[in-house]
């Protein structure tokens, strides 16, 4: 070998040792995993003593619980939660639906938390029809919360400026705009709408448009700066454990149930 490449070589191939041995794996540098996401009543829910909650966080506790991790939860809203996990200053983000563009930067388990049923809601009086095709809700004002996405012909709908949308910070605003008529329709998941519904007393105020907008898997998506896709592998195989052995359907029911017994007009 010329005595030139030698010289050229040798350090090449020490810093390239340093930089393998030198170098953890992403997900040996964290041992507690930051899950960001928004108040979402009955799937997250923040109580009084600052803990969290629901269907979604304790699926999503138990499975990084058995995968090797501790879990803290940082709830606020969809927008801060999402840009937050984008740029990597979160390590997750729940509840996630899946698309190619977030796919750039976020890891999906194989197994969704949960399916949620999307569907629009509108003020028990008002006359508004849907017919399941989005050309139907043309004239309508519809709200969504910000920067969350419903179901693939919503959100195609929308970008193609077939509908007008308006956005909220909260599933909670929206239940409230379409009950009181702020807006015509609000396109939430219907186990939230009745729950929030119940919450504030507005249960008789709204009523369900058929057919449904979607069933959506929703996940718990790792960002890609933060884990590895190892992380998201494993958590999938816990969660499809938990669809199997009748934990997902025994945590909604407990919750279902909670909620009955603290509202019994219901």
């Amino acid at each position: 070998m010329p005595k030139a490449l030698h010289i050229l070589i040798l350090p090449l191939m020490a810093f390239l040792i340093l930089l393998l041995t030198s170098v953890p794996a992403i997900s040996e540098q964290v041992s507690t995993v930051r899950v960001g996401g928004l108040e979402f009543e009955p799937y997250i829910m923040i109580h009084a003593d600052g803990t969290t909650q629901g269907i979604i966080a304790d699926l999503v506790r138990l499975a990084l619980k058995e995968a090797g991790y501790q879990t803290k939860f940082e709830i606020t809203n969809w927008a801060r939660a999402f840009t937050e996990v984008k740029k990597g200053l979160t390590d997750a983000i729940i509840p996630a639906m899946k698309s190619a563009d977030r796919e750039v930067f976020l890891y999906y388990p194989t197994q969704p938390v949960v399916h949620l049923q999307m569907v629009l809601i509108t003020a028990k009086g008002n006359s508004v029809t849907f017919d399941g095709t989005m050309a139907s809700l043309r004239h309508y004002s519809i709200g969504r919360v910000r920067q969350a996405r419903v179901s693939p012909a919503f959100d195609k709908a929308r970008e193609e400026g077939i509908i007008q949308v308006q956005e909220r910070n909260s599933f909670e605003l929206l239940v409230k705009a379409a009950a009181f008529g702020r807006i015509d329709l609000a396109a939430v998941e219907k186990l939230v709408a009745f729950w929030s519904a119940q919450k504030h007393d507005l249960r008789y105020r709204i009523r369900v448009l058929e057919p449904i907008l979607g069933s959506v898997p929703v996940y718990v998506a790792f960002s890609k700066k933060r884990l590895s896709q190892k992380t998201a592998r494993d958590v999938g195989n816990i969660l499809e454990q938990f669809h199997q052995d009748g934990t997902v359907d025994k945590l909604i029911q407990q919750y279902l149930d909670s909620h009955t017994e603290n509202n019994p007009t219901q």
